[in-house]
């Protein structure tokens, strides 16, 4: 392979696809569905999330995401494509591609043309603030990359 022989994977939290009901009550069952009720039994959980929380939670995460959408998207999918632009021009020895946890690009998509590279360095990007440990996003990583590239040089 000629050019990089490492790639560098942006991994951040999500969003929708767009501001409207169906991207984001399909964002919200993908991400509430993760991150929630994880003692319940599946069944129930997914009648609680579907039938309560979605609906209850809908119409006003639809007009937040509107009031704040621009040309380009969502405010986070805009600066970490921004931020993703600005290290491959800084970093031409390293292929530098973004993915979401949630929503897209997602991380199956973007796995896929990586997998000719010699290496893969994940960046995580989740907010702090967020309940998602930095173990647990290493697991999601490590499960996911491990599969993915058989055994190559994975740093996290």
């Amino acid at each position: 392979m000629n050019g990089p022989k490492t790639a560098l994977l942006l991994l951040n939290f999500g969003t929708p696809g767009a501001p409207t009901k169906e991207a984001v009550r399909s964002y919200l069952i993908e991400v509430l569905s993760d991150l929630t009720l994880r003692s319940l039994p599946k069944l129930l959980q997914q009648v609680l999330i579907r039938s309560l929380f979605v609906p209850w939670r809908l119409n006003d995460t639809v007009e937040r995401y509107r009031s704040t959408w621009t040309e380009h998207g969502s405010l986070l999918s805009f600066y970490s494509k921004k931020l993703c632009d600005a290290l491959s021009s800084e970093t031409p020895s390293c292929h530098t591609v973004l993915a979401m946890k949630y929503g897209t690009p997602s991380i199956v998509d973007t796995l896929e043309p990586l997998f000719p590279f010699n290496h893969l360095i994940v960046l995580s990007l989740f907010p702090i603030e967020l309940n998602l440990s930095r173990l647990q996003a290493r697991e999601v990583q490590r499960s996911l990359l491990f599969v993915a590239f058989g055994g190559k040089t994975i740093c996290i």
